[in-house]
Parts: C-alpha cells; sequence; structure tokens
C-alpha cells in the first residue's frame, strides 16, 4: 500500500494517493517512519484536495496534520521544521491567505 500511495502521490494523483492513505492506516502495523512521511504526505494531499473542491473535511484532515507535526516539531527541530513550514505554507495558501502563504513558502 505504501509503495502505490507513493506512487500517486508523485504522479499527483492525489484521490488515488487519498484512497491508498485510507488503507494504509487500516493496517494493524506501520513502522514508524513510515507513520511519519505518510502523515506528513497526508496532509498535503489533504490541502491540495480542499483547493480543487474537496470540502471541509480536507482542510480539517490537513490541520490535524498540521497540528500534530507541530507537536512533533517541538519534540525534533531537526526532523520536522521543515516539513511544518510547508504544511503551514500549504494551509494559508488552502484559506487564501496568499501573504501569509507567500512568508511561509519563502522561510
Amino acid at each position: 500500500h505504501i509503495r502505490h500511495f507513493n506512487s500517486a502521490f508523485w504522479m499527483g494523483d492525489y484521490t488515488k494517493a487519498n484512497k491508498c492513505s485510507e488503507a494504509i492506516l487500516a493496517l494493524p502495523r506501520v513502522l514508524k517512519i513510515q507513520l511519519v512521511f505518510h502523515t506528513f504526505y497526508t496532509g498535503l494531499i489533504a490541502f491540495e484536495m480542499h483547493r480543487d473542491g474537496g470540502g471541509k473535511e480536507q482542510l480539517a484532515k490537513g490541520k490535524d496534520v498540521l497540528d500534530k507535526m507541530k507537536i512533533w516539531s517541538k519534540c525534533s527541530t531537526s526532523n520536522f521544521d521543515n516539513k511544518l513550514l510547508l504544511l503551514e505554507a500549504e494551509c494559508h495558501a488552502s484559506m487564501c491567505d496568499i501573504k501569509a502563504a507567500k512568508v511561509a513558502f519563502e522561510a
């Protein structure tokens, strides 16, 4: 599932990536490092799908990931700050706050 998730994400097929994401989360056990990357990419997908008309639930999903990344970033700045900045920029872009998105993208 993870291979299909990664492939769909990088090919820009966010609908398929989202379905793969749900299948991954249904698995009884996922390696922790895979979970970190899966969580990050799930947030990016959610914000993109929201901008493509995916509705408020996709925005909420993206914000949940953003909140999780804020917690993880406090625990390990060197591992998570770059991911946090990108998710913040995507969140701002999803809420049409172009100035804040630009600042975050350029940080």
